[in-house]
């Protein structure tokens, strides 16, 4: 299998276009598959597997940072053209992989009484969580510490295409077994662990297929401990920057659970999940640039990394405004026809404000545009590190004490990841700037002068949109949800864009359509 056939760009719009594919299936099945959830597993079920997923998240991040580690080093020796490190970072990964796998494991049976407790569970569900995360998730958690080795052979050759692809396709079976097994079988929360299961053991041996057709080793003999001190450098500050993320973020259920127990979590987790996914779409842009990025370091190229800041940046920010503007403005219509049936009145009033938080919260993350992409390339993250951790810790303390003794309530977990966003945002700007060593003056200007011009604009205008048409179902809705993206688009090439832009988009637009001439499409 030929995985290096594409050019740089070619390959990025590819890239781009197969996870916005992903996430737009992801969103479908996100408003599809909450309802069902509520309805067949009730508001303590939902909560319940909403949990058990964050066990496994968390347990994700005890792998000190190892599978971002481990692409982009592998990216670097595929670039470097050095077959034999390639080769020693995937054996010893895997041996690290498994110890750390079997680690959690025990810990996790060991202390299982303790959790079970914090979390909070009804009494009624005690025996059988306690099965699932004895069994289910001790399983789950061997496989997915698997799984990112046979990614990162892929992403090395900078085929996040085939892994978007691959994603798409089991969400979707996930998506019919999960209708089957609740709606039709009613098998509950055991269909849910079997509907879990097929998916990643679907993701994990079709990756690992692809993976085997570039023919990398796995041999005793190659194991190399130098290459766990090559890894552990870069993977203990990506580890400590995942753990600020779980504190600043995704510690907000584990809050909301210990004070308002899994009902709590179901109310939090509706506008997460929406406000998540749409998210995504924008990070395909800036999460799949950091193997250009190392390449381009690699090789010495960096005028190109601050091309790709510059546009990057500009690009991703502007998208991420659209679709936050949406959440923003409409998220009493999107709640209302999503789940108004399912939810009192004052449920409802929560989870319309708290997708109204995420959407704020997206925008403040979204505008540090490719940043991180440039930072993790060129290997500079002490500072990121830093803010990061003060920042992070900060959160936290606030949540607690907003959630559980404030009239705030759940609301209150997202209040100071908001305040934190808007404090850590310029300063991580200006320090990005400098290390690229171009004016902070000249990013604003050149990359969010107009996008700002462009978010004030559409938020007064989407405001006016929804004045005027009142959406209460989900045809006003779409109808709106047009109108808003017709008056962005208006924005974008008048305000947004310089005439650089319009001619560097007009190229690529160019560009892509002789690749498809050229192969008859």
């Amino acid at each position: 299998m030929n995985l290096n056939k594409q050019t740089n760009l070619i390959q990025l719009i590819l890239n781009i276009f197969t996870k916005w594919s992903n996430q737009f299936v992801n969103i479908f099945l996100g408003i599809f598959l909450i309802p069902i959830y509520l309805k067949y597993l009730g508001k303590d079920g939902f909560g319940i597997i909403s949990l058990l997923i964050l066990i496994v998240s968390y347990s994700s991040l005890l792998d000190f940072g190892l599978r971002s580690s481990l692409s982009r080093f592998l990216t670097e020796k595929r670039s470097e053209k050095n077959t034999k490190e390639y080769n020693q970072l995937i054996t010893t990964s895997l041996y690290i992989y498994i110890f750390l796998s079997l680690f959690i494991i025990t810990i996790l049976n060991i202390f299982i009484d303790n959790i079970i407790a914090f979390f909070n569970i009804p009494l009624k569900f005690y025996s059988n969580v306690k099965f699932l995360i004895q069994y289910y998730i001790s399983f789950n958690i061997f496989v997915s510490f698997l799984t990112p080795i046979v990614k990162a052979v892929i992403i090395s050759h900078n085929r996040f295409d085939i892994i978007n692809n691959i994603q798409t396709l089991s969400n979707i079976i996930y998506g019919v077994l999960i209708v089957l097994f609740l709606s039709y079988f009613k098998l509950g929360i055991n269909g849910w662990v079997v509907a879990s299961i097929v998916k990643i053991l679907f993701e994990f041996f079709i990756f690992l297929w692809i993976s085997k057709q570039i023919i990398f080793q796995v041999k005793l003999n190659l194991f190399c401990l130098k290459q766990i001190s090559n890894l552990l450098k870069l993977g203990v500050k990506l580890f400590v920057l995942n753990v600020m993320d779980l504190i600043s973020i995704r510690s907000d259920p584990i809050i909301i659970s210990h004070f308002f127990g899994p009902a709590g979590v179901a109310l939090y987790r509706p506008g997460l999940n929406l406000s998540r996914t749409t998210n995504e779409l924008v990070s395909a842009i800036r999460n799949q640039l950091y193997a250009l990025t190392v390449m381009f370091q690699t090789t010495g190229e960096n005028k190109k990394n601050i091309l790709l800041l510059l546009n990057g940046t500009k690009f991703s920010f502007l998208f991420a405004i659209l679709l936050n503007v949406i959440l923003i403005i409409y998220a009493d219509t999107i709640i209302g026809v999503w789940l108004r049936n399912l939810l009192n009145n004052s449920d409802y009033k929560i989870a319309t404000i708290i997708l109204m938080c995420w959407g704020i919260i997206n925008i403040l993350n979204s505008s540090s545009g490719t940043q991180w992409s440039i930072l993790f390339g060129i290997n500079k993250l002490d500072f990121l590190l830093l803010i990061q951790i003060i920042t992070g810790i900060v959160n936290i303390i606030i949540s607690y004490i907003l959630v559980g003794y404030s009239h705030f309530g759940i609301i209150g977990a997202l209040l100071p990841t908001i305040l934190m966003g808007i404090i850590r945002r310029p300063i991580l700007t200006i320090y990005t700037a400098n290390v690229c060593k171009i004016s902070p003056y000249i990013y604003f200007q050149e990359s969010y002068l107009g996008a700002l011009f462009v978010l004030l604009l559409l938020l007064l205008g989407s405001y006016l949109i929804k004045l005027f048409v009142r959406p209460m179902d989900i045809i006003q809705l779409i109808i709106c949800s047009i109108l808003t993206m017709i008056l962005w688009g208006i924005l974008v090439w008048l305000v947004g864009f310089t005439d650089k832009d319009k001619t560097i988009c007009l190229n690529v637009i160019q560009h892509f359509k002789s690749y498809f001439y050229s192969r008859g499409i």
